[in-house]
């Protein structure tokens, strides 16, 4: 939980600062690709190396590498050596370390905790991640108004240590596995094909890409922070928390509601035109956002252009 919550320090932080420093929104974009490509690639081989290597020791060496990067970028911050490029060098290899560390540390739970139990664990898990995706960057836009993002940056760096010093702790002896010769591209091609063929898992992979391709407004967030809604740094943390605080709500109307009920409903026609609408009100609402955007800048712009400073 405390590392998410200091990822989300940096994720606010990263975020508002290359605004800061650019007042491009396209830059912010960018920073989204450096984050993206990495994980889209990687994360494909962190799968197969949490499956051959020894859990506990690929997530030492990979959040020993995330705690050396965020080291240095608020050292960087600290110095007033940041700028645009060296922040999207900095997410590359965060979202690179990022990738080979979270399937380790997925799976790792299942060498750790009795069979018995693994359902109440991984629930209690689900829950700390939801409630540090909301806590996170709230607190995070707070640090960030009052402190910079130097300490917002320092409290990610502390957070792996925090990690690695809990993962040295563990006293349970972890199976070493095949090693690198059980990595291979056949392996890879399995899984793809066990996806591809997988009636249930292939087409809701689909849906999660169109919508977070076409449908999600984060990387707008901070301009609607500063430009449009003036709410500042704690205004950013609180849009960065309100889609977390959004799915935690609907997974408890969905426990009300009841798991049969919901599954009988989503498995009908209705349910499946249902899901077809949801998703497109998602791309609706992105789109409408980005047309609120292109108008406010438009108008911000025009105001310059027509400012006695620029006679």
């Amino acid at each position: 939980m405390l590392s998410s919550v200091g990822s989300q320090f940096t994720q606010v932080a990263m975020a508002w600062q290359i605004y800061e420093l650019t007042d491009s929104p396209p830059q912010i974009g960018l920073i989204g690709l450096a984050r993206a490509a990495p994980q889209m690639i990687v994360l494909l081989f962190g799968g197969l190396l949490a499956d051959a290597m020894n859990r506990r020791k690929l997530m030492m060496v990979t959040q020993a590498s995330l705690f050396f990067v965020s080291g240095a970028l608020a050292l960087l911050t600290l110095a007033g050596h940041v700028t645009p490029l060296k922040l999207y060098g900095v997410t590359m290899f965060l979202a690179l370390f990022s990738s080979l560390e979270v399937p380790s540390r997925q799976s790792i739970v299942t060498n750790l905790v009795p069979a018995d139990d693994l359902s109440r664990v991984l629930a209690i898990y689900s829950t700390q991640r939801q409630v540090a995706t909301i806590a996170g960057p709230s607190i995070a836009g707070i640090v960030l108004a009052i402190f910079g993002p130097t300490v917002c940056y320092a409290v990610d760096a502390v957070s792996w240590l925090v990690m690695l010093a809990s993962l040295a702790l563990i006293r349970t002896e972890l199976p070493e596995r095949g090693g690198w010769r059980t990595i291979t591209l056949s392996s890879l091609s399995e899984g793809f094909h066990f996806v591809w063929v997988h009636p249930v898992i292939f087409p809701f992979l689909m849906m999660d890409f169109g919508a977070n391709l076409f449908g999600t407004v984060r990387s707008l967030f901070p301009i609607y922070a500063r430009d449009i809604l003036a709410v500042g740094p704690k205004g950013l943390g609180l849009l960065y928390a309100a889609s977390a605080a959004g799915a935690l709500i609907g997974a408890f109307g969905y426990s009300l509601w009841g798991a049969g009920a919901a599954s009988r409903a989503l498995d009908s026609r209705r349910g499946d035109n249902l899901r077809r609408v949801l998703v497109g009100l998602r791309a609706v609402a992105f789109f409408l956002a980005v047309r609120i955007l292109a108008r406010r800048l438009g108008d911000r712009r025009y105001d310059q252009r027509d400012s006695p400073c620029h006679h």
